[in-house]
């Protein structure tokens, strides 16, 4: 019933108000024929498009590669041996799946060496906020209440 009305909509993708674990995420792509995501996957899409800061944006990124990790073996069905060594040394080499994890975890701690150099900034920009004798204020108030009319005059 429910596969008859997903194959009579024209709805690209299916969001699952529940949090899914890859096999059941790739299990109902196979059987719905269209793209499923969970309530994971769309919070991180949310956060994505609406970051706007550098900082929000690594956040996201990390968050969603975290993320991603877990589900990486879904990715792949053919998890050949990459050829490994160099000249004569032609070892096994790393399934590309084992690649795909290390380049994963490098960009993570890329990703985390940025986030503290932004806290890094911040703090200095917070030490040099309070050492000026400008005193730094807030005005609060409903729409439309004259906010800008009393920062003005």
């Amino acid at each position: 019933m429910k596969k008859k009305l997903v194959a009579e909509s024209i709805a690209p993708i299916i969001i699952v108000d529940c949090t899914l674990s890859p096999v059941q995420q790739r299990n109902l792509e196979e059987i719905l024929n269209c793209k499923v995501i969970d309530r994971t996957a769309l919070i991180l899409e949310i956060f994505g498009a609406r970051a706007n800061t550098h900082a929000g944006r690594l956040q996201v990124e990390l968050a969603s590669l975290t993320f991603q990790r877990s589900r990486l073996v879904r990715s792949w069905t053919h998890l050949e041996r990459q050829r490994g060594g160099s000249g004569f040394l032609g070892g096994p080499g790393e399934r590309q799946i084992e690649l795909d994890r290390r380049m994963l975890l490098e960009r993570v701690l890329k990703i985390k060496e940025e986030l503290r150099e932004v806290e890094r900034t911040r703090d200095i920009q917070r030490s040099n906020r309070s050492r000026t004798e400008t005193p730094t204020i807030a005005l609060v108030g409903y729409t439309n209440a004259g906010k800008i009319y009393y920062s003005i005059h």
